[in-house]
């Protein structure tokens, strides 16, 4: 109960869904990056293909794929983490760090389609190691 207006007992009842439904958006615009990647689908204004340390292999390298699979992980764990939020779970705090640096893996290794996504990414990793009383509060508030 470290925030300001935790502390006075103010409380918003739509905060915690949106801060959730936010953590879900950005994980589900992770599925794309999966798609693309996989080559499951066309995903306009996406070409699949790595820009960095992957770039010279073609989609279907092992390699490529094995990166690609990190895109579905972190759709999970953002899942996870926004299913965290709205539960009270002790565990989110970690796995929304755990998501936010595994997305900006693989964000960077598609730099040139996903660096958007490594800025939101990074600023929920900061945000979350600079300021963990801010999830905590949502945890057992």
């Amino acid at each position: 109960m470290s925030t300001h207006a935790h502390r006075q007992g103010v409380r918003i009842p739509w905060l915690r869904p949106m801060v959730a439904a936010a953590v879900v958006a950005h994980g589900l615009i992770h599925l794309m990056g999966f798609l693309a990647s996989w080559e499951i689908t066309e995903v306009e204004g996406l070409t699949g293909s790595p820009s960095l340390l992957l770039d010279e292999l073609a989609l279907d390298h092992p390699a490529v794929r094995a990166f690609g699979l990190l895109w579905l992980v972190a759709v999970a764990g953002f899942a996870a983490s926004a299913i965290g939020l709205m539960s009270h779970a002790r565990w989110t705090r970690l796995l929304l760090a755990t998501s936010a640096a595994i997305s900006m893996v693989v964000c960077v290794i598609w730099w040139s389609e996903a660096w958007i996504g490594a800025v939101i990414s990074g600023a929920v990793y900061l945000v979350v190691q600079a300021r963990p009383d801010l999830v905590d509060d949502f945890v057992s508030g």
